[in-house]
C-alpha cells in the first residue's frame, strides 16, 4: 500500500523472518512515532473524535496494516483526580475507546481491538491512549485488565499512589465474596481477584495493606471475629499470589470493630511507613552496626525475583530498593558490603554463579544510587560458596576490608612525569587484571565488571594530565581478523570508555581503539598511558588562523571539516538516527574543529543511501534528523555554533553521509554536487 503523506516519518521495516517477539517492540515503536503524544485527545465532555486528529487516526491505520496479526488496546480516560472518578466519567472514556476503534474500523483496519474506559482514575485527562499486543491477547477473557500494566507508565509517586488506591477501590467494589463463617473465597469473586491481581501488576513497586472486615457493630467486635477477618485478609493474598501478584501485601484484621460489614479494603501503604528506623544515637559502634544489619536484612527479607540466569532488575524490585535506599540514607556515614548469591550448594559454585551474583549485585546497587542513597558500596559475587540459596544480603562493612577491595593510589608528591607514567600503567594494569566479561558479540560492558570500571575511574582522576589509549581486543588468531572483529573491539573499548566518563573520570582525554584479534590477545581490553605519536593519531593539526582574512578563515575551516570527515565518516544504524558508537572519535574531532572558529555559522547535512531519482519525502525527514543527531552530539561536547541542520535525502547520490560546512546563517542556497561552498570538498 502507497504510505500517504502523514507517515513519510515512518518507513516500515522488513519484517519477513522475525518473530512475533522480535515484530512487537518494532510495532511499539511505530505506534509512538504515529501517536507522539501517546494517543488521541478529546473535547471536553465529548467522545468524537475531532477532525483534526484524523492524520493521526490514518497514521496509526498505515502502521497497523503491516502487522495484520497484532492487536490493539485502546484505553479511554476522563479529566479530573482519581479520587474524582464515577461511574459517569468510566462511560465517557469507554465511549472514547470505542471511537477510536470505529474511526479504526471505518479506515479498514481488521486487528483485534481491546477497549477499556478507565474514566479520570489514572489522571491521564480527555484522551485514549493507544498499546500494541501480542497476536490473541486482545481477543483474550482479561483484555481490558491487561490494559492496566501498559498506562501507568510516567505517573509520579503521588499520582501512582493515588490512582492505585483509586483502582483498588473499584476493583473490590465489585464484590468479594466469603462462604459463611469461613475464609474461602467464593467462586462468584473469582473475577474480582483476577482484577486486583492486574491492578497490582500495574504497581509492582508498591507495598499495600489487606485489611479483613466482618459484619457486625463494632461493640460486637471480639476475638473470633478479629482472626475470621485475618484469615480472609490472608486468603486473599494466597489468591492473588496464585495469579502471579509479587507485591508486598500486609495484612490484618479488624473485625467489625469499623462497623463496615463482610468485606476486605486494600490500600497503598506510605513508603515512608514500610519501615520504621529507630534512633541509633547512644548505641556503641558494634550496637550500632548490629542494629542497621538488622533493618537491612528485614529490608532484603522477601528478595528479590529475578529472572533465571539474569541480572536485571524486575519492576516488582523497586519497592524494595526504596526501602534499602531509606536504610542507607539514614546512615550516610556507613559503608556497605552488597554481597549477591545464586543456587547451589558450595561444591556447585563456578565462575558463572560468581559473576550472576555478582552482576545481580552491581545491578541493586545502581538502583540504590538512584534513589539518592550516596554511601560507598562494595559489591561481592559470591555465587553458590555459601550455599544460600538466590538472594542478596548486605551488611556494614568497616574502613579497612573496603580499602581493600579499592586500587591505592599511592602519594607521588615530587616524582617525576616519567615516574607518574610509570605508576599509572601499573594502576590500570592491576584494575584491569580480572579482564571485562562481555557477552558474545555484544559491546555493552556487564554489570559484573563494573568494579574495575569504578577503579580505573578512581585512577584516571588522581592523573588527569595524562592521555589514555583504551584499546580493544577480540577473540581470535591474527590471521583471522577482519572488519567485523575491529568493530566490535571498537565498540567495547568506547563503551569502557563511557561508562568510566560515568563514573566521574570526565577531565581525562581517551581514544579508542579497535584492534580486532590483531595481536591475538583474545577478548580483553588494555587502556595505558599514550604517547604523544599515539595521542595525536588521526587528529588533524589546525593551522594558527589568527592572521588570516575572513575568507581564508572559512575556506581553512571547510577544508579541516572535509578532512575529519572523509577520515572518519559518520555512520549510523541501520533505518535509525543513532550514531554508530564507532565514530565517536569523529565526533570529537569535528568539535575540536568547530570550537577554533566560533564565529562561523557552519551547516550540517544528511544524505541517506540511493540515487537522485529514488529521492522521496521519508527520505529527506531521515537525513534532516540525522542532521540533528549529529548537532547534538556536537552540542554535547560544548560546541557553541550556531548549526543549522539540513537533510538532502539521496538528492546528490552520496550514500549514506554527512557533511559540514560554513554557511551564512537562513542561506537557502545548496552547495554542487562537487563541491563545499569556501572550496571544501564533499564531506563523504
Amino acid at each position: 500500500t502507497e504510505a500517504p503523506t502523514e507517515v513519510d516519518d515512518m518507513p516500515i521495516p522488513d519484517l519477513e523472518g522475525l518473530s512475533d517477539g522480535e515484530r512487537l517492540p518494532l510495532l511499539e515503536e511505530l505506534v509512538l512515532r504515529a501517536l507522539p503524544s501517546g494517543g488521541i485527545e478529546f473535547d471536553a465532555n465529548n467522545s468524537q473524535i475531532l477532525e483534526m486528529n484524523m492524520p493521526l487516526v490514518r497514521r496509526l491505520v498505515y502502521v497497523l496494516q503491516a502487522f495484520p496479526d497484532f492487536g490493539l488496546q485502546c484505553a479511554g480516560h476522563a479529566k479530573g483526580k482519581p479520587a474524582d472518578n464515577k461511574l459517569m466519567k468510566r462511560v465517557l472514556a469507554q465511549d472514547r475507546a470505542l471511537a477510536l476503534q470505529d474511526a479504526l474500523r471505518k479506515e479498514g483496519v481488521m486487528n483485534s481491538i481491546a477497549c477499556v474506559g478507565f474514566g479520570s482514575a489514572l489522571g491521564r485527562g480527555n484522551c485514549v491512549r493507544v498499546h500494541a499486543m501480542m497476536p490473541g491477547q486482545a481477543d483474550a477473557e482479561d483484555a481490558e485488565l491487561m490494559l492496566l500494566g501498559w498506562n501507568t507508565g510516567s505517573l509520579s509517586i503521588e499520582q501512582e499512589r493515588e490512582s492505585l488506591n483509586q483502582l483498588l477501590k473499584e476493583a473490590l467494589e465489585r464484590g468479594l465474596y466469603f462462604e459463611p463463617n469461613k475464609a474461602t473465597i467464593k467462586l462468584e469473586a473469582a473475577h474480582t481477584v483476577r482484577r486486583v491481581a492486574w491492578v497490582l501488576k500495574a504497581f509492582p513497586t508498591w507495598t499495600v495493606s489487606c485489611e479483613g472486615h466482618t459484619k457486625g457493630k463494632p461493640e460486637d467486635s471480639n476475638d473470633m471475629k478479629l482472626q475470621l477477618s485475618l484469615v480472609r485478609a490472608e486468603a486473599l493474598r494466597s489468591a492473588l499470589e496464585e495469579q502471579g501478584v509479587q507485591n508486598t501485601v500486609v495484612c490484618a484484621g479488624h473485625g467489625c470493630a469499623k462497623g463496615l460489614g463482610m468485606c476486605v479494603q486494600m490500600c497503598a501503604m506510605d513508603p515512608d511507613k514500610e519501615m520504621v528506623i529507630p534512633d541509633l544515637s547512644g548505641l556503641s559502634e558494634d550496637e550500632r552496626r548490629d542494629s542497621i544489619n538488622e533493618l537491612l536484612a528485614q529490608a532484603l527479607e522477601r528478595g528479590i525475583d529475578f529472572e533465571p540466569n539474569k541480572h536485571y532488575l524486575p519492576p516488582s524490585a523497586l519497592g524494595l530498593v526504596r526501602i534499602v535506599a531509606r536504610v542507607l540514607k539514614a546512615f550516610p556515614d556507613m559503608a556497605f558490603r552488597l554481597e549477591g548469591h545464586a543456587k547451589g550448594s558450595p561444591q556447585e559454585n563456578n565462575e558463572a554463579k560468581r559473576r550472576l551474583s555478582l552482576g545481580r549485585a552491581e545491578a541493586v546497587r545502581a538502583a540504590v544510587k538512584l534513589e539518592g542513597a550516596l554511601n560507598a558500596m562494595m559489591c561481592v559475587g559470591e555465587g553458590s560458596a555459601l550455599g544460600r540459596g538466590a538472594g542478596l544480603r548486605m551488611l556494614v562493612v568497616d574502613a579497612e576490608e573496603r580499602r581493600a577491595s579499592e586500587v591505592e593510589i599511592p602519594d607521588l608528591a615530587g616524582f617525576s612525569r616519567e615516574a607518574r607514567e610509570q605508576v599509572l600503567n601499573e594502576l590500570l594494569e592491576t584494575s584491569l587484571q580480572k579482564g571485562v566479561d562481555f557477552e558474545p558479540n555484544s559491546s555493552e560492558v556487564p554489570l559484573s565488571c563494573m568494579e574495575a570500571v569504578r577503579n580505573v575511574a578512581k585512577v584516571l582522576q588522581a592523573f588527569a594530565d595524562f592521555d589514555l589509549l583504551c584499546e580493544g581486543h577480540a577473540k581470535g588468531q591474527p590471521a583471522e581478523n577482519n572488519a567485523a572483529k575491529k568493530k566490535l573491539s571498537h565498540q567495547r573499548a568506547q563503551a569502557f570508555k563511557t561508562a568510566v566518563l560515568a563514573e566521574g573520570a570526565t577531565s581525562c582525554n581517551i581514544k579508542c581503539v579497535g584492534r580486532g584479534c590483531e595481536v591475538g590477545l583474545g577478548t580483553r581490553l588494555r587502556m595505558f598511558v599514550a604517547d604523544p605519536k599515539q595521542a595525536l593519531e588521526g587528529t588533524l593539526e589546525i593551522p594558527d588562523a589568527s592572521g588570516l582574512s575572513r575568507e581564508e578563515q572559512e575556506k581553512l575551516l571547510n577544508r579541516l571539516l572535509s578532512k575529519a570527515l572523509e577520515k572518519g565518516t559518520i555512520t549510523f544504524e541501520p533505518n535509525s538516527v543513532e550514531i554508530e558508537i564507532t565514530v565517536a572519535d569523529t565526533i570529537a574531532e569535528l568539535a575540536r574543529i568547530l570550537k577554533e572558529f566560533p564565529d562561523f555559522a557552519v551547516r550540517c547535512e544528511g544524505h541517506t543511501k540511493g540515487k537522485p531519482l529514488d529521492n522521496n519525502a521519508a527520505k529527506m525527514k531521515l537525513s534532516q534528523a540525522r542532521a540533528e543527531s549529529v548537532r547534538t552530539a556536537l552540542q554535547k561536547l560544548g560546541v557553541a555554533h550556531r548549526l543549522e541542520c539540513a537533510g538532502r535525502g539521496c538528492a546528490l547520490g552520496l550514500g549514506m553521509c554527512v557533511r559540514m560546512f560554513s554557511v551564512e546563517l537562513g542561506d537557502p542556497s545548496e552547495p554542487s554536487p562537487s563541491g563545499a561552498p569556501g572550496g571544501g570538498a564533499p564531506a563523504a
